[in-house]
């Protein structure tokens, strides 16, 4: 058994076990040796190619354009190199010309990279779990509230044997994330309330009983 297999190993043990950490992984697929190819005019299956954004258990985010356009870097499904033609990505998210955070206290004007789209759905989960305490831990619950959620986006190509037609598709998997959107889904599933909460607005207070 190689290092490298090792590495791969223990990356696989902790992605299938996020609930034991009460977190969820989201991780990105970069593109491997096609940088720059346009995937609306030419193919390049099989590109989600590396862990752990290749395992079941993980959110494997690519990155878009902000017109929902998928980036030439971003990578496409099926996985293959387990044998397991999965369908990836999961989800996408803005990953183009982003203002984003810097090091040094500063601001990046134009970062580009699906490093900046998979942090979006890791915060996305925060803000679920913020909004909708009962769903913090709940791993499903969550995916299912950001795949429903998702704008749907389509490609008339076909990849692995896979349309990008249907949803999910090799291309945009469940589509582009919607926090919002997510956050309804969640509440209407669980019959909570989704009115927002006014700023300034003091609920009465629980009334309790006297003390002895």
């Amino acid at each position: 058994m190689t290092l490298s297999t090792v590495i791969s190993d223990t990356r696989k043990a902790v992605t299938d076990n996020p609930t034991a950490a009460q977190a969820l992984f989201s991780t990105q697929g970069t593109l491997t040796g096609v940088t720059g190819v346009d995937v609306r005019t030419a193919t390049h299956s099989f590109t989600v190619d590396e862990p752990p954004a290749i395992y079941d258990s993980a959110i494997s985010v690519g990155a878009t354009l902000l017109d929902d356009t998928i980036a030439s870097f971003s990578s496409v499904g099926p996985v293959m190199l387990d044998g397991s033609n999965r369908l990836k990505p999961d989800l996408m998210a803005p990953g183009v010309a982003l203002r984003t955070a810097a090091p040094s206290n500063a601001y990046a004007e134009s970062f580009t990279g699906t490093s900046g789209s998979s942090p979006q759905v890791a915060g996305a989960i925060a803000l679920l779990w913020s909004a909708l305490p009962e769903l913090a831990g709940d791993v499903g619950g969550t995916e299912q509230a950001l795949e429903l959620g998702a704008v749907q986006l389509r490609l008339p190509q076909t990849c692995g044997g896979f349309s990008g037609e249907d949803v999910p598709n090799p291309f945009f998997g469940w589509g582009r994330l919607d926090v919002e959107a997510a956050f309804e889904s969640a509440a209407a599933n669980s019959g909570l309330r989704t009115d927002p909460f006014v700023l300034g607005h003091h609920p009465s207070p629980r009334p309790l009983a006297p003390r002895p």
